[in-house]
């Protein structure tokens, strides 16, 4: 089939107060999943937001609000403000109710959907307004920087666009709501402690040394962070990761590492018992050591649920042979 498939779910109503859509209390949300005839070829995944959305920021303030997304398979994002989509609308009788104004539209209205208008100095590339020093999203990392200048309450649309070999294959997109206020508090002061292996950085931080910056704290308002950061030898035990020229590849077809990515647990499963036992070793992207343990039998079941959501390096490693697998945890 050469035409698109459309998952759609519309509900009225977004909140009144937004200060940067016309009529908003009487909008509502169309929630949406194109699959299009490439994706479904090649049985595509989408990009997964693993980023929070801010609820408040402080006007004035300079902005660093990471908005990235993983995609599991490898695929190039491309980030950017999107337009809001209306669906459904404020009507409640019963001949209205289930109709595309009503409150609930059942079937849901098919495409193309109707994007909401914004307030005169509001667009969907400027869901904060204009100012001196613009809100804007990079497109390559997906993090929004810029001064806003205006109080209120906002409504904001991101959208990650998924290309493999130049073609589109999938867009997904989130809206977030987020409060604008004056801060003139002090700020709130924490102390980390980190350890990176030589030639890996922390930020961009590379050289040990203590380095204050400043966030958006989760109440809106500013905080300093001072950051102790050690850099520990390459030849440091905890920093012996697997580079590609000691890479085994034959032990790939050895080791089964599944589900990839996952959420609660990893599964290591041996398909050459004479090959046990094997050390396991998996390390944060920054080279720490995050845990430890023995191989001994044919199936070893790791549990992730205390760990964050991001990229991993698992390093398993028989007498005199290793591989190595990215694991992206959920």
């Amino acid at each position: 089939d050469e035409e698109s498939y459309h998952v759609v779910y519309q509900r009225c109503c977004r909140t009144e107060t937004l200060n940067n859509l016309s009529n908003s209390g009487n909008s509502g949300n169309t929630f949406s999943i194109t699959l299009t005839p490439l994706a479904q070829l090649t049985c595509n995944n989408s990009p997964i937001f693993i980023a929070n959305s801010p609820i408040v920021i402080c006007n004035n303030d300079e902005l660093n609000i990471p908005q990235e997304a993983l995609d599991p398979d490898g695929d190039s994002l491309v980030y950017s403000f999107s337009s809001l989509i209306s669906g459904g609308g404020p009507y409640l009788t019963d001949a209205d109710l289930n109709q595309c104004f009503g409150v609930i539209p059942d079937p849901p209205c098919p495409p193309p959907f109707m994007e909401i208008n914004y307030v005169s100095g509001f667009t969907s590339s400027q869901p904060l307004g204009n100012s001196n020093n613009p809100v804007i999203i990079d497109p390559t990392t997906g993090i929004i920087t810029g001064s806003p200048n205006i109080l209120g309450q906002f409504a904001v649309g991101i959208s990650v666009s998924e290309y493999r070999d130049g073609a589109l294959l999938s867009t997904v997109q989130r809206e977030f709501q987020v409060t604008v206020v004056p801060c003139e508090i002090a700020p709130i002061e924490s102390t980390v402690n980190r350890v990176i292996c030589a030639g890996s950085d922390f930020e961009g931080y590379t050289e040990n040394g203590e380095y204050r910056d400043t966030f958006i704290a989760t109440n809106g308002c500013d905080s300093l962070r001072i950051l102790n950061l050690s850099i520990l030898s390459e030849n440091d035990s905890t920093c012996m990761l697997i580079t590609t020229s000691n890479l085994n590849l034959n032990l790939n077809n050895t080791f089964k590492v599944y589900p990839i990515p996952a959420k609660e647990v990893l599964n290591i499963e041996v398909t050459n018992p004479s090959l046990l036992p094997a050390r396991l070793n998996l390390y944060s992207v920054h080279g720490q050591l995050i845990n430890k343990l023995s191989i001994s039998s044919e199936l070893t079941t790791i549990p992730l649920h205390n760990l964050t959501t991001g990229i991993y390096i698992l390093n398993i490693q028989t007498d005199d042979e290793y591989v190595s697998y990215r694991i992206i945890k959920l």
